[in-house]
Parts: structure tokens; C-alpha cells; sequence
């Protein structure tokens, strides 16, 4: 009876056993997938073969640069470093409404940040402006929406969108002020009660 038993064991394999190392097999082709993609794309650093033919492509659309003493390699695709600069609006406390018609308390403090030298006296200069148009903006926006990633990623755009619309009324005769200056905005203070 024990060699029946023995061979009746030996034939009912655990289908946990075998969905596991499906699931291995399947996790390092992933893996092995992803790390083929970013070596192809150079996350690993400059280790290609000289005489392949991608590096060979590389290096007749890119020009050596130094930096620190060092000879580096630039993308023609890379943009180039553009000074930036910034002025903020600190602490405003704005009254919102949420779905059930309930106010809270909003605090908001938030960096402007573009390529004009004179950034923060700009904001300064604007500061009424941009202020009443934070809060109108804010007054048109309901706290359920505000308590949400995409939420804030709208009131962003639509923000910095007001903004650069008041400066560039405020400033078209200005010549040394470019267009829709404000590049960035990053919130520093975004608090409800």
C-alpha cells in the first residue's frame, strides 16, 4: 500500500505550486524586457560599443562639449537651459464651497516661475490683480474637486492661465516682457479645513 500511496502523491501536483512559477517565469521576462529597454535607450550610461551602429548615428549628430574639465557628448535634442525665475503669493485664505453647500477654509501659497529677470517684481507689481483672480478662480471651484490630484492639476493650468492672461493685459506695452511669461507655477501651501 505505501507504493500506491507514493505514486498517487507524485500525481496530484499543488496548482499553486504551478500558478507560482508561472508567475515567476512571467515576472523576470518582464524584467528582463524592461532592463533590454533601458539599455537600449542608454539608462546604464555611455557603455555601448563604439562601432555599433547606434553610437556610430549618435556621434555624427552630436558635438563634444566640456563640462568641469570633462568632455561631454550633447543631445541635439535636448533644449537648453533656460534661466528661470520666481516670484510667490504667500498665504491666502480663501473661503470654498463643497458639494453639500458647506464652507471650508483654504490656505494657498504658490511660487510663479518664468524666463523674465524682473519676475518677482512683476508679481508684486500685479499682486491685486493676481490675487482677485485666485480668488474668483477658486469661488467657481467646489473642495471635493480641490481634494483630488487632477483637481489640482487643473486649478494649475487654469491659474497660471489667468495669470499670464492679466499680466499680459496689464504689460502689452511693455517690450522687455515676454508673453506668457509665467512658465510654472508650484503650489508651496495647499491646505483645506
Amino acid at each position: 500500500m505505501d507504493a500506491e500511496e507514493f505514486e498517487e502523491e507524485s500525481h496530484g501536483g499543488s496548482p499553486i505550486l504551478a500558478i507560482l512559477l508561472l508567475l515567476v517565469v512571467i515576472l523576470l521576462g518582464v524584467v528582463g524586457y524592461l532592463g533590454y529597454i533601458m539599455y537600449q535607450k542608454g539608462f546604464f550610461g555611455d557603455d555601448k560599443d563604439e562601432n555599433s551602429s547606434t553610437s556610430q548615428t549618435q556621434n555624427t549628430n552630436q558635438a563634444p562639449k566640456i563640462v568641469n574639465g570633462k568632455v561631454k557628448k550633447i543631445d541635439p535634442y535636448e533644449k537648453p537651459d533656460v534661466m528661470m525665475f520666481s516670484g510667490s503669493i504667500d498665504n491666502l485664505v480663501l473661503n470654498i464651497v463643497n458639494n453639500r453647500g458647506r464652507e471650508k477654509l483654504m490656505k494657498l501659497s504658490y511660487d510663479l516661475e518664468g524666463p523674465y529677470e524682473g519676475m518677482a517684481a512683476l508679481v508684486e507689481k500685479h499682486r491685486v490683480a493676481i490675487i482677485d483672480a485666485t480668488i474668483r478662480l477658486a469661488a467657481t471651484t467646489t473642495s471635493n474637486e480641490l481634494l483630488t490630484i487632477t483637481g489640482k492639476m487643473h486649478f494649475n493650468s487654469l491659474l497660471k492661465e489667468e495669470i499670464n492672461k492679466i499680466i499680459n493685459e496689464k504689460e502689452k506695452m511693455n517690450p522687455n516682457i515676454p508673453e506668457y511669461v509665467v512658465k510654472k507655477l508650484y503650489f508651496k501651501a495647499f491646505v483645506m479645513r
